[in-house]
């Protein structure tokens, strides 16, 4: 019998992998200023980008082995000459390039008024008017050729289309426009350089939106007192304080173009008579209603200046997002997506963030000439879903597993992607405990999880939400980043820690296959009465064991040295020889390491995934540790 495996020697692929990209730019900007008088200028500025885009990739026929998803050939001798696609069709196909050439434009025209005056007393005000012009196109058209001779890379190009009739020879286009229109009116008054009050307002448009909703206006007020300035101000190891408030709207519409517009780029191919027809099916339903996303944020801060060597800054923010740019993966309109097709993009409810941030720097220099700064800045972050779309109880969110349950949801009154699943209870020991339980679960073998009943009516459904509970969030609730830098006659030493704390990971790139990889710590799953109550049988039949559940869901808590640097800089007579003005030597090391008690590779996953993707490990590729050996040169 020949085995199988899943694993492929990624050299091997490395070796099989050409892509190639020549991007060519162009970068211009022109500006025009005129003083109309003392108090009234006037300013046009006009930016001018183009980019020129080819690219090419090679698909050599190529054996990995047997039973391998990326074969391009059928068999270990690459014979190019047949590949099946349907029951009974087969079809010449062989190795296969693709080219093409995109265009990119970019054009944005700017047009400010800008007034000043000043009056007796410290009084001064200042206004400008402004209107912006934003437009990017592109376009892109390319093409596949398959059967390329001699299965080589020399003869890589679409014009060498060996397939019969050439029907496999598939072209394919696309463009876009997109707009943004802004005006606005910023107004700034200052008091006797104490009292600062500022306003602005600004209506956008942008031909992302549907035609119901394209444009938003976004006002912001905001004004600060010094209050250090004061004559009854007498604190003297507190040199400055000044206080900040602040409240604006601001809009999002970082979508993709012609979002609200329904498109019929779905799976339509077919197979008449053994020829690939091409056929249209909708792609997804249009939302002419889609609208901005719009941020109303409140601050409140205080900046201060301790001595000659404290400054610190604190604020409290509430930050509350409404009408919420969402793609969920179920449409309220056509329920679950067919083959080729999505939901709409839609306006999908309100999220509140509210937290507290603190910032503090230190200097100092020291009598034996060594100079010291280090910097701390904290951040606390409690995050809310106030609302979502009418008549659902939660849009789901990532799915756990291959075609599995679902892991994460958007849920009036938590955080958003918030984890829920089971809760396991142990690992079923023997047959006799499982007939002796008082709660039923229906499937369980010994070596199996043992669930909790949620719900307490003595059954654990897998069906429903019954017996789930919550499991975590995703959002570190807390955060903070630590920098020192020390240096003394030429020599320079920096450090940077950072940390995430709260938060929780689910493991979701484990898969119980056979000649799959495993974690280590199956090496003490369950194999008998008594061996272990945390870890499960190992096996590769459908079992409860695979269901989302605590199990999976791990502290994603962390503390990284994120980068280490010394250096020296030459000075005085050495410079003059070498006839420079500068010279510096460093060794720096990024990421050097990360102290976690997460398993997986990596407990800083960032925003992959979106709102409802984040903290879901589908095994990323962990940031690298480098060490870097370098110089720079001032002549």
């Amino acid at each position: 019998m020949e085995e199988v495996s899943d694993i492929i020697n990624p050299f091997a692929q490395i070796e099989n992998t050409f892509n190639w990209a020549w991007v060519n730019k162009f970068v211009g900007k022109q500006e025009l200023s005129a003083d109309i008088n003392k108090n009234l200028t006037f300013t046009n500025r006009f930016n001018y980008n183009f980019a020129l885009v080819d690219n090419k990739v090679f698909s050599p026929l190529v054996w990995f082995g047997p039973g391998k998803a990326q074969n391009t050939a059928i068999n270990e001798n690459l014979d190019p000459s047949t590949v099946e696609i349907a029951p009974g069709t087969k079809i010449d196909r062989g190795a296969s390039v693709s080219e093409g050439r995109a265009t990119y434009t970019d054009l944005n025209f700017e047009s400010f008024l800008n007034h000043s005056k000043e009056w007796k007393g410290g009084k001064k005000l200042k206004t400008t008017a402004g209107l912006s012009v934003f437009q990017r196109r592109g376009n892109y058209l390319g093409g596949t050729a398959y059967n390329i001779p001699n299965n080589s890379l020399d003869y890589a190009d679409i014009s060498a289309n060996l397939a019969p009739g050439g029907y496999l020879n598939n072209v394919y286009s696309w463009q876009f426009t997109e707009r943004l229109l802004s005006a606005f009116v910023r107004t700034e008054y200052n008091l006797r350089n104490k009292y600062f009050l500022s306003g602005i307002i600004r209506r956008d448009g942008s031909s992302k939106f549907g035609p119901n909703a394209r444009w938003g206006w976004f006002p912001t007020l905001s004004g600060s007192w010094i209050i250090s300035e004061e004559d009854f101000y007498n604190i003297s190891w507190m040199r400055t304080a000044k206080l900040r408030l602040s409240y604006g709207v601001s809009g999002n519409d970082q979508i993709d173009n012609f979002a609200y517009r329904g498109l019929l780029n779905g799976e339509g191919d077919y197979v008449f008579n053994d020829i690939i027809v091409k056929g249209v099916a909708i792609g997804r339903a249009s939302n002419p209603d889609l609208k901005w996303e719009t941020t109303r944020q409140f601050n409140a801060g205080l900046d201060l200046s301790i001595g000659k060597r404290i400054t610190a800054t604190m604020n409290y923010f509430i930050k509350n997002t409404k009408d919420l740019l969402f793609q969920p993966d179920v449409s309220g309109i056509l329920g679950t997506a067919g083959a080729g097709s999505y939901p709409p993009i839609i306006n999908a409810g309100n999220v509140s963030n509210t937290g507290f941030e603190l910032d503090v720097q230190y200097q100092k220099a020291l009598k034996n000439k060594w100079n010291i700064a280090m910097g701390f800045n904290a951040a606390y972050l409690k995050n809310l879903v106030l609302s979502i779309p009418s008549g659902v109880d939660y849009i789901p969110g990532a799915a756990f597993g291959v075609g599995g349950s679902v892991a994460s949801r958007f849920q009036k009154g938590y955080p958003i992607g918030f984890f829920m699943g089971y809760q396991t209870d142990g690992v079923f020991q023997t047959q006799a405990e499982i007939d002796q339980s008082p709660v039923k679960q229906e499937g369980a073998k010994p070596g199996d999880f043992r669930f909790k009943d949620i719900n307490g009516d003595g059954v654990i459904s897998f069906s429903d939400d019954s017996d789930k509970k919550i499991l975590g969030s995703p959002i570190p609730k807390f955060t903070a980043g630590y920098n020192l830098s020390i240096s003394k006659k030429g020599w320079d030493i920096s450090m940077q820690l950072y940390t995430a704390l709260g938060q929780k990971i689910v493991r979701n790139y484990e898969r119980q296959q056979p000649y799959a990889n495993m974690l280590s710590y199956n090496i003490n799953r369950w194999t008998g009465p008594g061996t272990t109550n945390e870890n499960p049988r190992l096996t590769t039949a459908l079992t409860r064991n695979n269901v989302f559940s605590d199990y999976y869901v791990e502290d994603g808590s962390f503390l990284r040295i994120r980068n280490i640097q010394i250096g020296y800089s030459l000075k005085g007579k050495s410079l003059e020889r070498l006839k420079l003005s500068g010279l510096r030597i460093y060794l720096s090391g990024n990421n050097i390491y990360t102290f976690t008690k997460y398993m997986g590779y990596d407990p800083d996953l960032g925003s992959v995934g979106g709102a409802l993707g984040a903290g879901i490990d589908n095994g990323f590729y962990p940031q690298a540790r480098s060490i870097m050996l370098g110089f720079s040169i001032r002549f």
